[in-house]
C-alpha cells in the first residue's frame, strides 16, 4: 500500500499499523464478502493471543532479572525487606547452575537455582491491574514439595522466592508468612537489583 506525497511528487510505503490492520479487515468484509461477525471474532482472537504473548515475555524478563540477582549476589547477605523478611537473605556463595523455565513433575519452575546442599525456586508473575492471590502460591508450595522429593535428603536449605508486578492479595501474603515463601514485588524487585549493581526493571 502506497501513499502519494504532493511535496516532491513521490510514493511511499505506508507504515501505519493501526491504518493497515483496518483495512486487512474492511478488504475481507466488503471486497472478499466475508461474514462481518466472523471476522470480527478473528481479529478479537488474534489480540488475545498477542496479548498472552506480551504477558509471557514480560514475566519471562522478570525470570531474567531474578536469575541475575541470583547470579550478582552471590557470597552477598541481601537486605530482608526486599523479601519481606525479619532475616537477610544470604544467597549461596558459588551457584552451580541458575536455570530458566525448568520442568519437574510435569510443573515448570520459572527460575531454579542450585548450589550443593541449598536449592532456589523461583516465580515470577508479571501481572498489572491484578494480584497474586492464593492459589498462585499453593502452586509455587507444590514445585517446592516436588524438588524436595527429587532432591532427597541431600537438600538442606530450599528457599521459594515468588516476584508478583503489582504485589498480592493479603490472604496470598498470610500463606506466605505461614510457610516462609520470600516475595518481592516491583519496588523491591528495583531495590535487589539496584543493591547488587543492576540496572532496574524496565517500564513497559
Amino acid at each position: 500500500l502506497l501513499q502519494y506525497m504532493e511535496l516532491g511528487g513521490w510514493f511511499r510505503k505506508i507504515e501505519d499499523p493501526i491504518l493497515l490492520e483496518f483495512l486487512k479487515v474492511w478488504g475481507r468484509i466488503e471486497v472478499e464478502g466475508h461474514d462481518r461477525a466472523r471476522v470480527q471474532n478473528d481479529l478479537r482472537t488474534s489480540y488475545q493471543a498477542m496479548e498472552r504473548r506480551i504477558r509471557d515475555h514480560k514475566g519471562y524478563l522478570a525470570e531474567v532479572y531474578m536469575a541475575q540477582i541470583l547470579w550478582s549476589g552471590q557470597r552477598k547477605t541481601l537486605p530482608g525487606r526486599f523479601f519481606h523478611s525479619k532475616q537477610d537473605i544470604t544467597i549461596p556463595w558459588h551457584f552451580s547452575y541458575v536455570k530458566l523455565r525448568t520442568i519437574l513433575q510435569n510443573m515448570e519452575i520459572d527460575v531454579e537455582g542450585g548450589a550443593g546442599k541449598e536449592r532456589w525456586i523461583c516465580e515470577s508473575k508479571w501481572w498489572q491491574g491484578r494480584k497474586v492471590g492464593r492459589t498462585e502460591i499453593q502452586s509455587l508450595l507444590r514445585k517446592g514439595e516436588a524438588v524436595k522429593e527429587e532432591a532427597g535428603k541431600g537438600l538442606q536449605i530450599l528457599r521459594l522466592w515468588f516476584f508478583a508486578h503489582d504485589g498480592f492479595t493479603k490472604e496470598a501474603e498470610a500463606l506466605m508468612f505461614e510457610k516462609g515463601v520470600l516475595w518481592s514485588t516491583r519496588d523491591d524487585l528495583d531495590g535487589l537489583l539496584k543493591f547488587v549493581g543492576l540496572r532496574q526493571l524496565p517500564d513497559i
